[in-house]
């Protein structure tokens, strides 16, 4: 099932966008809300949407760094930017970013709608090209023994596959073991791509190239997303204290965690709570 994100900081507009589609209808299994960038951010990297309704003017950032972060994600949301700005260059440089299109408020439900249904049709011709490549490997992986390729190992590599003997297993298969295992490991202190590559039997160049590959983003990369993503949630939801917190997500060192939070958010721990307060429903 599809999931849309709709970004506004005013919560009637949020509402409006929720209840003027009948999400339901047209494939979405849910539809989530963010009152600021970084909670949006947040979400969508817990949650991939495949949409996102994304106004500009946000209290705690510009809407446009917040489509280009949410752009590097993969898979990549669409986006429609729906805000008040009329300047040309806003929507020159939304369409330079790569988001779906750009509305003016106030949008018409029809209006809305049909920007909708061009999210859905990109999204049907993806997914139909996507299972024509999986086909694709398919065939490849079935033919290649039969006609009795040299270097087997290195061609399966080549498009993705885990190398002869483990046909059946493809690259999507055991980037989802990794990313199960890492779930499951998120407080080792000595989680990493040695570690992993070890407890699961990969060859660590191989695990490197194929997540990079799929995820656009190292394993090590994604490792600390995952732990700041974490981290986010446990500041927003919890009232742990910044060490508490450092401790249950693997860093030794509370200062580094706090270091790498205010990188990765542009934000302190402190001044993600003061966000809690300001837009947390009790």
């Amino acid at each position: 099932m599809l999931s849309a994100l709709v970004v506004d900081d005013e919560f009637y507009i949020r509402e409006l966008f929720k209840n003027s589609i009948d999400w339901a209808a047209i494939g979405f299994g849910s539809v989530m809300e963010a009152g600021s960038g970084s909670q949006a951010i947040g979400l969508a990297r817990r949650h991939s949407p495949s949409l996102v309704l994304l106004d500009i003017n946000l209290p705690d950032g510009d809407g446009f760094a917040v489509a280009r972060e949410l752009l590097r994600l993969e898979p990549k949301p669409e986006i429609i930017i729906i805000t008040g700005y009329e300047r040309f260059e806003f929507a020159k440089k939304a369409i330079s970013f790569g988001v779906h299109d750009y509305l003016l408020k106030p949008v018409s439900d029809a209006e809305l709608a049909n920007s909708i249904n061009g999210v859905l049709r990109k999204i049907a011709e993806t997914r139909k090209n996507r299972q024509v490549f999986d086909q694709l490997v398919e065939d490849i992986s079935t033919l290649l023994p039969l006609v009795g390729a040299q270097n087997v190992t290195a061609l399966y590599e080549k498009i993705d596959m885990v190398p002869a003997g483990r046909r059946a297993e493809n690259a999507n298969e055991i980037v989802q073991k990794v990313t199960r295992y890492v779930k499951e490991h998120l407080s080792d202190p000595s989680l990493s791509v040695e570690s992993v590559s070890h407890s699961l039997y990969l060859n660590m160049s191989y695990l490197s190239h194929i997540f990079k590959k799929i995820f656009g983003k190292g394993l090590h990369e994604y490792i600390l997303s995952l732990r700041m993503e974490r981290a986010y949630d446990m500041i927003f939801k919890t009232d742990k204290s910044l060490c508490e917190i450092a401790g249950e997500l693997g860093f030794q060192n509370p200062v580094y965690f706090s270091k790498r939070l205010k990188q990765y958010y542009s934000l302190t721990f402190q001044q993600i709570r003061e966000i809690r307060k300001k837009y947390a429903v009790p």
